[in-house]
């Protein structure tokens, strides 16, 4: 028996305005083959100045929805018999032709099931497979083409991934939003801290079990904007005892505080005031390690923006304040992250807030505030992209697009446009292209059932653009993660549930989005950690070259990669 797979993701280089990736959420929990499915609708979309461009009615579908074919391999010649998985309602669907036969059926027009289709006589070579909406919204699942006429469609297996990806670890986290990593016990494990939307906090260790629960109040003040975005939390070892402590947001006696937690047992070791300004029910507050003072860094810079004021605050270990920087200006000006980065050789870090760098005293070094319009830094990374020895920074500019930076000036060295760019990953990615090269994700604003919409503009090291992967944007708000997949000494690049290829384009590599990377498992290779709101997947390269002796474990490591680290 032969038969041939496509799923959902086959088709993603073709798609054009009107396809939608959904996942299990959109059955009701019903699974999708390897968690992906393919919606087709009108299409409507916000132009950068936000004004609506309408794809829908009048005129036939066909003409607003364009036709997507993919094509495969067929191995074995011979009869095949046609099998569709769909989902949709009456009213909607959507045809499939086989190498220019279009099959009699029409699929997508009930719940979430199988139908069976015509018969194909395929020769060796390539069968060239194609969707045509016929009426909106249907759903496709998986297409197999077998030559069982009997194909036990339950045979079909939940996921076929590359075999290159392994999981490692499982944990299951209910109504979990930010992941924030660390040692938190005394064997040197990574553990970890799960922050809920109302900023509740529950601690694990590596092996999953919990070690304490933080229960916020439901305060409904503080709830109102309370949970939009990260939590403000890190693990970090503040007191080098070589154990890591939890610093976050806890509500005590009255008022919100910042706390340094023992992050085996959850009781508070320090805690001040948390440098909020009213409405304290902000969502811009974010937390970062920095070294301010020579040797173990022991500090932690807090970003609080309520809009109107702007504070960053640095404390030391026992949350002594040290000093603190105030801008009056609108929310989100100085981005949503603080970036501690060592730039002029010192061994002390400056602080990147947004468009803005503050030295390891709090004192302006440069600002570049007044000069863009409101528009602000989401995300930056750090690479030398003049090969002048120096790293520039690397940022994703909002509204204005991908920008390289001299880090110690702020002065521009080349920018470009990528809608909203929102984040942002650089280093040696493409083939036949001398880099670095800069990937730049370009969020795009919907007015349709998907807000967000992104796809990856790719610069090289002199900014021109490249490429853009894929042709049209896929929804979602995806992330970014870089590593050493292989144990190799070579980053791989992975962006939403894809790992890219070094022609820039993607190959779906996991059911959930990508969330961080890292040596979680302490073996030398770096490991994809995936995100949803109900459980934390660990995946390593199957062939990777692991050795407890190589675990990534240094200081500068552990807090610039391992801890501070944000989503946004």
């Amino acid at each position: 028996m032969s038969r041939i797979i496509i799923d959902a993701s086959d088709f993603i280089d073709g798609i054009e305005e009107g396809y939608a990736l959904a996942d299990e959420r959109f059955t009701g929990g019903q699974w999708l083959h390897n968690n992906i499915g393919l919606t087709m609708d009108y299409p409507q979309f916000k132009t950068k100045d936000h004004r609506v461009r309408s794809y829908g009615p009048p005129g036939p579908v066909s003409d607003v929805i364009k036709d997507v074919s993919v094509r495969k391999e067929v191995l074995e010649g011979g009869r095949y018999y046609l099998f569709v998985r769909s989902h949709g309602q009456e009213g909607s669907g959507f045809q499939v032709t086989v190498n220019g036969q279009t099959d009699s059926h029409l699929f997508g027009t009930s719940p979430l099931s199988w139908s069976r289709g015509d018969i194909y006589d395929l020769e060796n070579g390539q069968v060239e497979v194609t969707i045509h909406v016929v009426s909106p919204v249907p759903c496709l699942d998986v297409i197999v083409l077998s030559t069982d006429q009997d194909f036990d469609c339950d045979s079909i297996p939940r996921e076929s991934f590359p075999a290159e990806a392994e999981m490692l670890r499982e944990y299951a986290l209910p109504g979990c939003h930010t992941v924030k990593f660390g040692a938190l016990t005394s064997d040197g494990k990574i553990g970890f801290v799960a922050f809920g939307r109302d900023w509740s906090a529950l601690a694990y260790d590596h092996e999953g079990r919990r070690l304490w629960q933080y229960d916020a109040p439901p305060l409904e003040e503080l709830m109102k904007n309370r949970g939009g975005f990260e939590p403000p939390g890190v693990v970090w070892d503040m007191d080098g005892d070589g154990r890591g402590e939890v610093i976050h947001w806890r509500h005590v006696d009255g008022e919100g505080k910042l706390v340094v937690a023992d992050g085996e047992t959850g009781s508070i070791k320090a805690q001040t005031k948390f440098p909020s300004v009213p409405p304290e029910a902000c969502n811009n507050y974010r937390i970062a390690v920095a070294r301010l003072a020579p040797g173990h860094p022991r500090n932690v810079v807090v970003l609080a923006d309520s809009g109107g004021t702007i504070s960053i605050s640095a404390y030391d270990h026992q949350l002594n304040l040290l000093w603190r920087h105030t801008e009056y200006r609108k929310k989100d000006n100085l981005g949503h992250y603080l970036y501690p980065k060592d730039v002029d050789g010192d061994g002390l870090d400056e602080v990147f807030v947004g468009a803005m760098l503050l030295d390891s005293n709090g004192n302006v070094l440069w600002d570049r505030l007044d000069a863009d319009n409101n528009d602000h830094i989401d995300s930056m990374r750090f690479a030398d992209m003049d090969g002048d020895g120096r790293e520039e920074v690397v940022a994703a500019y909002s509204g204005l697009g991908a920008y390289v930076l001299r880090a110690e000036t702020g002065e521009v060295l080349w920018s470009g446009p990528a809608e909203h760019t929102q984040q942002i990953e650089v280093g040696d990615f493409l083939d036949s292209i001398p880099g670095p090269h800069v990937a730049a994700g370009a969020r795009i604003y919907s007015s349709g059932k998907h807000y967000l919409y992104s796809q990856i503009y790719w610069y090289d090291s002199q900014g021109r653009l490249v490429k853009k992967w894929p042709a049209s944007s896929l929804n979602g708000n995806p992330d970014f993660v870089k590593g050493d997949w292989t144990g190799s000494g070579t980053d791989t690049l992975f962006w939403y549930r894809f790992k890219i290829g070094r022609d820039g384009a993607g190959v779906l590599f996991f059911p959930d989005q990508v969330y961080h990377m890292f040596d979680f498992m302490g073996e030398g290779a770096e490991d994809v950690i995936t995100l949803t709101p109900s459980r934390l997947r660990i995946y390593g390269c199957r062939t990777a070259k692991r050795d407890p002796a190589r675990a990534k474990r240094d200081v500068d490591y552990m807090y610039r990669k391992v801890a501070n680290h944000t989503h946004y």
